[in-house]
């Protein structure tokens, strides 16, 4: 989504919700996805847990806020900008990610210059 490669950069935003498409959200803890941002940027991430799968209805008022919103209703219209036929039955992916490191070293991190 645009204006979130910044904040998933410095590790202050790690986790995003989706709309849940099998296949395409199922991640496994420690397992490396690309992250795909409207910035134009292509970031490694790595699973911090399993992809959680449950409707939107239970979605934690603390996992909207984590994901930047304020609530789930502000999640809720948020989300349909993404998903028109979005609704509280629909079902949600919950993934949880970090920047991976090599050797303890983040594989991209922001410099002074940023």
């Amino acid at each position: 989504a645009n204006g979130l490669w910044e904040v998933t950069l410095k590790g202050i935003k790690e986790i995003t919700l989706r709309k849940y498409r099998e296949g395409a959200h199922d991640f496994s803890e420690g397992e490396n996805f690309i992250g795909i941002f409207d910035e134009g940027l292509n970031i490694v991430l790595t699973a911090t847990a399993d992809t959680e799968v449950k409707p939107f209805r239970q979605v934690t008022i603390e996992e909207a806020r984590e994901d930047g919103f304020k609530n789930r209703r502000d999640m809720m219209r948020g989300m349909r900008n993404f998903y028109p036929d979005l609704n509280w039955d629909s079902t949600a992916a919950v993934i949880r990610f970090e920047i991976p490191e090599i050797e303890g070293n983040p594989t991209i991190q922001a410099n002074e210059h940023f």
